[in-house]
């Protein structure tokens, strides 16, 4: 359905889609009519190709014109999480760099510095 509905955007004329390998093959056996009236009513050429790196949830999808030239690209993956990951810890190392700067500073003025007080309760007149 997926591959379907991307298929009408942006004058795609062939489609590329990186699936696991359970999937590619439920998909040979129970879809391949349709598939097949689909590509010949349409003129669209659908390739499904294995991808042992995927899991089961995971796709890419890869829309291609005419002349082969690259469209659009959608993915479900989990890799791209773990660069979300990634960036977190990057930044995490990041203020603990500039955390260990500060240090170094302190040292060498000899002085603590006081945090600044954001707010201050105040009592309430009588």
């Amino acid at each position: 359905k997926k591959i379907e509905l991307l298929a009408f955007n942006n004058k795609t004329k062939i489609i590329k889609t990186y699936v696991p390998e359970k999937i590619k093959s439920y998909i040979e056996n129970t879809f391949s009519k349709e598939i097949d009236y689909f590509q010949k009513k349409f003129s669209f050429k659908i390739e499904i190709i294995s991808d042992a790196d995927l899991i089961l949830p995971e796709y890419k999808i890869e829309l291609f014109n005419k002349s082969k030239k690259f469209i659009d690209k959608f993915e479900n993956l989990k890799h791209i999480d773990n660069r979300k990951n990634n960036k977190e810890i990057k930044k995490i190392s990041l203020n603990l760099k500039l955390s260990k700067k500060n240090q170094k500073k302190e040292k060498i003025s000899g002085k603590k510095t006081k945090p600044k007080t954001l707010w201050v309760r105040r009592k309430k007149a009588s």
